[in-house]
């Protein structure tokens, strides 16, 4: 599965297991179910510019753990380029947040 083909498609949520693993504690291939779902249309200022982005959700949880999070994504519908994100990528570390203010070129 890749979040382009989601966003792509006319489906408004999607789940698939993926497997995650860590260093500290060690922990190989821990099954996650993750559900994509997508939110709507929502309007982001970055650097005091206006942006209409797809919002997008993505659940990830684990039973054995006990862990579930949600992470967000807002996504340029032009080129599925995400601009701004809130993510939690382990269950020991906190939420972190981003924005890109400058697209690559």
């Amino acid at each position: 599965n890749s979040f382009k083909r989601f966003l792509e498609s006319n489906e408004n949520k999607i789940s698939y297991y993926s497997y995650l693993s860590y260093d500290q504690p060690v922990l190989r291939d821990m099954p996650t179910k993750v559900t994509l779902k997508k939110i709507g249309k929502e309007e982001v200022t970055i650097l005091d510019l206006k942006y209409s982005f797809l919002k997008f959700q993505e659940q990830i949880e684990n039973s054995y753990l006990g862990w579930k999070i949600i992470n967000y994504y807002w996504v340029d519908p032009e080129d599925n380029f995400i601009w701004k994100s809130q993510q939690t990528i382990s269950p020991i570390l906190p939420l972190f947040q981003y924005e890109i203010t400058k697209k690559p070129t």
